[in-house]
């Protein structure tokens, strides 16, 4: 296959392709480190090629990284692997209408180790926010003094914390090393070796990527979670609903960006673009949820604690929500637009050497 260097539409002036409204200044470098297409392959295969070809690039992350788990059982190895397991199911559930799967093969079986993985993973972000805010690191001063008895409290806390996570890895421990796991595994090196699909794997990839995509984008545009406002004269306590709303509207964002990265071979450079900027939306979002998390996890404390002082220990997860709060409206304010909406559905339906 030849390969070609393809310019932006957005700089076409002759095109009638519409561009989006300005991004915010912190948005406009937004190159994905290892991971840009300096140049598009034209892809002139059918579906089913790309399907085994997606799907055994995912398989062979998922088993480097199972391997890192077991070995190093650390907080960057089950974020990889858990990563992985979600990427999977996301180009699963991409190629659904086509994939003929195992009889046996269960998405929900990677569904239900990532929920392993991610039990692990919520206990390591309360551990770090817990030490972020309360016993930062020398060279960070804390923003709050508290007292002898408080932070003993907090130490007793974080003992606790340390002692559930390792309930929680040796769940996810026996759940890699399952024979379930392993079966799961081996079917799909069962069909990456002779992939069956229906006919519609017949059909030219560049044409019909677009029709795959763009479902899970309307899905995404769709969700109430756009137009989710803080209720006035309320604190961050009484958000819960709203944080759940937004969390729920997180996962959509990222299982759009992970299909859309598994399909950015078909596209102008400028698609790595798009890609990065839903990453910023998804990590904005998912700051919001671990200090929502995390103020809970500490207003439950207090209740049980009658010692520690809410108002003190709430006060800068206060401050972080606020700073993090308006950040993602002036995301919205980007993203959530008519303007954005038809540009990326333009760029969705124009893959390379379509025409």
């Amino acid at each position: 296959m030849s390969r070609v260097l393809v310019s932006s539409p957005m700089g076409d002036a002759n095109s009638s392709r519409v561009a989006p409204v300005e991004l915010p200044q912190e948005l406009v470098e937004c190159a994905i480190p290892g991971e840009n297409h300096a140049a598009v392959e034209i892809q002139t295969g059918v579906l089913k090629d790309f399907a085994q070809e997606a799907i055994a690039r995912q398989v062979r992350r998922l088993q480097k990284h199972h391997k890192a788990f077991l070995k190093t059982h650390g907080v960057e190895a089950i974020h990889q692997m858990r990563v992985c397991l979600r990427r999977l199911r996301m180009l699963m559930e991409l190629l659904n209408p086509m994939l003929e799967l195992p009889p046996d093969f269960k998405v929900k079986r990677l569904r239900k180790l990532g929920q392993e993985l991610g039990t692990v993973r919520d206990y390591d972000i309360l551990l770090e926010n817990l030490q972020a805010f309360f016993f930062p690191t020398s060279s960070t001063a804390s923003s709050i003094q508290l007292s002898r008895s408080q932070q003993s409290i907090l130490l007793s806390l974080e003992k606790q914390l340390k002692q559930h996570r390792k309930t929680a890895l040796k769940n996810a421990i026996a759940a890699v090393e399952s024979s379930a796991y392993q079966r799961t595994e081996k079917l799909l090196e069962q069909w990456l070796q002779s992939p069956q699909c229906s006919d519609l794997g017949s059909l030219p990839s560049s044409e019909f990527v677009p029709e795959l995509l763009l479902p899970a984008w309307s899905f995404l545009w769709c969700h109430s979670g756009w137009v989710a406002n803080l209720p006035l004269a309320e604190s961050w306590q009484q958000q819960q609903p709203i944080f759940t709303n937004l969390h729920d509207l997180r996962k959509v964002i990222k299982g759009v960006r992970y299909q859309l990265e598994s399909c950015a071979e078909f596209y102008a450079t400028t698609i790595d673009d798009e890609i990065q900027r839903l990453k910023t939306l998804q990590d904005t979002l998912g700051r919001l949820q671990d200090l929502a998390v995390f103020q809970q996890f500490l207003l439950t404390a207090c209740q049980t604690q009658p010692q520690l002082n809410p108002s003190l220990l709430l006060q800068p997860i206060a401050q972080d929500l606020s700073t993090t709060w308006a950040a993602w409206l002036e995301l919205r304010a980007y993203f959530y637009t008519l303007d954005y909406r038809t540009y990326i559905r333009e760029e969705i339906t124009h893959p390379v050497g379509l025409g």
